[in-house]
């Protein structure tokens, strides 16, 4: 979703629809990609109208090792690490310490 799609979907009152998403980007709370015509937030990161934590915990983790695009892949491919080689996206509400344990496992194997 774009910038102010996520305001709306959050409740954000502020003036600059784009503020919110912006702003917990910068605080690496969540991510977004450009698909070449707007910054995206893809929507799993999004649970009760606030960013999921685990998210925060994975771009500690990746997010110095990996481009934003291949973080949004990390989290829709699956991984070696989880069970049945689910997708991390898959486990965000089910088991978040599972993914935060395969950003870890990942992050000691992506080499610059």
């Amino acid at each position: 979703m774009t910038a102010p799609e996520l305001a709306r979907l959050t409740g954000s009152l502020a003036g600059n629809p784009s503020a919110r998403a912006y702003a917990w980007r910068k605080a690496g709370r969540i991510f977004s990609v450009n698909d070449g015509t707007a910054e995206r937030f893809p929507l799993f990161q999004i649970e009760h109208r606030q960013p999921r934590p685990v998210i925060a915990d994975v771009l500690r983790k990746l997010g110095e090792k990996m481009s934003r695009w291949e973080l949004a892949l990390w989290f829709t491919t699956p991984h070696p690490d989880l069970a049945n080689w689910q997708r991390p996206v898959d486990l965000l509400d089910k088991n978040p310490k599972a993914v935060a344990q395969a950003a870890t496992s990942s992050a000691a194997e992506v080499v610059y």
